[in-house]
């Protein structure tokens, strides 16, 4: 490793990779502070982005030299940083750098708890006084008007707790991060995610969590601090909830003392209904058409197609595939990563399914999925401009407790690479040609609410339809 003193930059070499930290400014773009992560990256390709639990503000980071300004939790990147260089000596796989990530968070959580609770005391509780008083303010004044719509009574959160149930509450947390070691590497993030929001959120209203600190007076102040402090929506929010009592329902069983208030009611999780934004058939024709312009976006591009053709998973697609022969036809087929059924997907749906398979043998693992997102949106612009077209502009809703908010925004911006499998659906079932039933079984999948989720029903196809049952009757 080099580049360890602050007048050098932190970045580390090994196995012919670089391993470089960064703000991960893509996936959070909030003014309170960005997820620090570490980029590996091998002959000019990004292999995988490993988060840490580093959640800093900008002016924190020195982008120049790669190092944290406060000390303490720049000495927290040098223990990941020779963690992740120990990964990537063994192996440049992207999903075995992931999988042997999961489990090094684990061991370094455990290992930095007391240098964290030193660096927050001895440093951060003196310089952040006066402004957490101030904050502390605020978030009273606002747990009192969302107490009032509630009809709760005024109680503040617990600021003493006891060490010992301190330490229960992350014993429980590595036991269960233990329970998803062979899940999928998606899985681990999410729940690694949630620990350090919920450590985020502990440090913002100045408590120390516990198991008996999930009650509703936590929901409520939970809910201000991602829906208004952080500006998330409802679908990060509830998101983090469901995980939340999936962790104490785990904890619970396993014989932990766990506040039971989180099987309220009102310990609701929030959700919002997802704007079916996706590829249509043209747009297609011109990305794929774009790869003769510009056949350094031929990867990409074979990605987007692949991916809107098939209707898989970004993880089910971007991967390797196998072929088979039933009934005289030829199908591309595999089991699906999330729900471990079995897709079963025609070649003959479109000649280009075929020819990407072979342009690349089968094996679709030609990017990250953290940089074909990144692509997608931007092949997306540059075949437009291409074609002197203009962007259009979509009008949708996000949620706060219920509450719409309208935003307006480029299509390119909102397209991502679930849009490939929305566009999958909504096409096909449009078109008229297959049933909710078919379309189920290309994708490997039995749930009709997930389908309906992702189809956009469109106006004119509906008329089409009337005119066939029209004819059909001989009116």
């Amino acid at each position: 490793m080099k580049g360890v003193a602050n007048s050098e930059i932190l970045v580390a070499s090994v196995n012919g990779a670089s391993i470089t930290p960064e703000l991960a400014r893509v996936f959070t773009k909030k003014r309170e502070g960005h997820l620090l992560s570490l980029r590996i990256a091998a002959n000019r390709q990004v292999l995988a982005y490993l988060a840490t639990e580093l959640y800093v503000p900008p002016a924190l980071f020195d982008s120049k030299t790669k190092q944290l300004v406060e000390p303490g939790l720049n000495e927290q990147l040098k223990s990941l940083l020779s963690r992740a260089s120990k990964l990537v000596a063994v192996s440049l796989n992207p999903e075995r750098l992931k999988k042997g990530w999961a489990q090094e968070l684990v061991g370094w959580r455990q290992e930095q708890l007391p240098a964290r609770v030193e660096v927050h005391e001895l440093a951060g509780l003196r310089s952040r006084r006066e402004a957490l008083e101030q904050q502390l303010q605020q978030v009273g004044l606002e747990l009192k008007a969302l107490e009032k719509v509630h009809g709760l009574g005024a109680s503040a959160l617990p600021t003493r707790v006891n060490p010992v149930d301190v330490a229960a509450y992350k014993q429980a947390i590595a036991s269960f991060m233990l329970t998803l070691k062979g899940r999928a590497t998606r899985d681990q993030d999410a729940f690694a995610w949630v620990w350090t929001n919920l450590d985020k959120y502990a440090d913002y209203v100045g408590t120390t969590l516990t198991l008996q600190s999930f009650d509703y007076q936590f929901y409520l102040s939970y809910a201000n601090f991602c829906l208004q402090v952080t500006n998330n929506f409802d679908n990060f929010f509830g998101a983090k909830i469901k995980k939340i009592k999936q962790f104490l329902k785990y904890a619970e069983g396993e014989g932990f003392q766990v506040n039971k208030a989180y099987k309220d009611k009102r310990f609701k999780i929030l959700d919002e209904k997802k704007e079916i934004v996706y590829l249509d058939d043209r747009e297609l024709d011109l990305i794929w058409n774009y790869k003769q312009v510009k056949p350094a976006r031929a990867k990409t591009i074979d990605c987007i197609l692949f991916q809107s053709l098939t209707g898989l998973r970004v993880g089910d697609a971007l991967s390797e595939h196998t072929i088979v022969e039933k009934d005289n036809e030829r199908f591309v087929t595999g089991i699906c990563q999330k729900n471990k059924g079995v897709f079963l997907v025609p070649l003959s749906l479109d000649e280009r399914i075929e020819q990407i398979l072979m342009a690349h043998n089968n094996n679709m693992r030609l990017l990250s999925q953290a940089v074909y997102n990144r692509q997608l949106k931007l092949v997306l612009r540059e075949v437009y401009a291409h074609h002197q077209l203009k962007m259009p502009r979509l009008t949708y809703y996000r949620y706060k407790m219920g509450k719409p908010h309208k935003f307006t925004e480029e299509k390119a911006d909102l397209i991502s690479s679930h849009s490939m499998r929305r566009g999958f659906c909504t096409r096909h079932l449009n078109s008229g040609h297959f049933n909710e039933t078919d379309v189920l079984k290309m994708l490997g999948s039995k749930d009709l609410g997930e389908l309906q989720r992702y189809i956009l029903v469109e106006s004119s196809s509906l008329a089409q339809k009337g005119r066939t049952s029209r004819r059909a009757r001989g009116e």
